[in-house]
């Protein structure tokens, strides 16, 4: 269940911190296909210490760029971000998407803001 809810709490803090550009001050929806996901970001803490780290850096990144943030749920199957948080990259593969190594935040002890 942890490393599920990691895996759908990270395309969204990854995307505010690739385009934090493009974020400055602007209006973002931040879509999302898992419930607890959703309800993490909204809420902005969690129970797991790796997802309260996810959580913490979309926050912390949104606040950086004075972005308006709104989190909202899109069904799976709307969800590119889906395949991958199971495990399945041939759709963004196939699309010649690039992926990006994340440390694993089991392992970065530190101040965690979202528990």
């Amino acid at each position: 269940y942890k490393r599920q809810h990691q895996a759908e709490l990270c395309p969204d803090q990854l995307a505010v911190e690739v385009w934090q550009e493009r974020f400055i001050r602007r209006h973002v929806i931040a879509f999302v296909d898992n419930d607890a996901a959703r309800g993490a970001l909204i809420k902005g803490v969690t129970h797991s210490r790796p997802s309260a780290r996810i959580v913490s850096a979309f926050w912390q990144q949104a606040v950086r760029g004075s972005a308006y943030v709104w989190v909202d749920r899109v069904p799976s199957i709307c969800n590119p971000a889906d395949g991958p948080s199971r495990g399945s990259w041939e759709w963004l593969d196939q699309r010649g998407y690039t992926r990006r190594s994340l440390p694993n935040l089991e392992e970065h002890p530190g101040e965690n803001r979202g528990v």
